[in-house]
């Protein structure tokens, strides 16, 4: 539905609203490197502190080890992708499910490769007050030069993130061709 989209200037600059709006000083976030190298470019900016769960090469996602980490530590975002650039892990639908069960903060899916993966969390929006997607065309569509992300979440925080987004931060020419 409309009102849970969030269109952006990337998706470069909605993981920047994201930040913005839900960290404060402190603030743990939950991520699996090697990954989207923005996170931990964007996270110390913002006055987070990354924990990580690593997944080594050849390695499957690391599912028991954020569950314990999201006990353990306790972050205010977890940060994932899938499928994971540069890893290509792929996250099952069913991981992700467990994470947004036993997880009341919010779940952040990156989505850039989606169109190359077997399953997209679209569809568990509805089912999940907690889980934010992340898609742009960049990839798929070899249309990086145009800047155009989006997310996908549940009205409520979309509603939240609207109020710290850049205003007109989608221009006529990305308009025009997307």
């Amino acid at each position: 539905k409309p009102e849970q989209v969030l269109l952006g200037n990337g998706s470069n600059q909605l993981l920047q609203t994201l930040l913005t709006a839900t960290l404060n000083d402190g603030d743990k976030v939950l991520y699996c490197p090697p990954t989207f190298s923005l996170f931990e470019l964007y996270v110390p900016i913002y006055g987070g502190q990354l924990v990580d769960c690593p997944i080594g090469p050849g390695q499957e996602f690391p599912l028991d080890k954020i569950l314990t980490a999201i006990d353990a530590e306790k972050p205010k975002v977890v940060l994932l992708c899938s499928p994971n650039n540069p890893t290509g892990v792929e996250i099952s639908p069913n991981d992700i499910e467990t994470i947004l069960e036993a997880y009341s903060g919010l779940v952040f899916l990156d989505e850039a490769y989606g169109e190359f993966a077997s399953w997209s969390g679209i569809d568990k929006i509805d089912k999940y007050k907690n889980l934010i997607i992340s898609r742009t065309f960049s990839k798929a569509y070899s249309m990086a030069g145009l800047r155009f992300g989006y997310f996908i979440a549940q009205k409520k925080i979309i509603d939240q993130l609207r109020k710290v987004n850049l205003p007109y931060n989608v221009n006529l020419l990305t308009e025009a061709v997307v």
